[in-house]
């Protein structure tokens, strides 16, 4: 489990660009997400599709 300070430091280390992807990922819920990736980083989603089950 997680401490209060190393959820900080978690915080802290996370780029804009990745605290973005992860409201975009939140916000899709299911379906399918291309990420490109320079340098270690997220740079844009290139392909963003939704797959319903029926």
């Amino acid at each position: 489990m997680k401490t209060s300070i190393e959820e900080e430091n978690l915080q802290e280390k996370m780029t804009e660009r990745e605290k973005n992807l992860i409201d975009l990922i939140r916000k899709v819920g299911h379906g399918e997400v291309r990420v490109i990736i320079q340098d270690s980083c997220p740079i844009r989603v290139e392909d963003l599709k939704k797959s319903i089950k029926l």
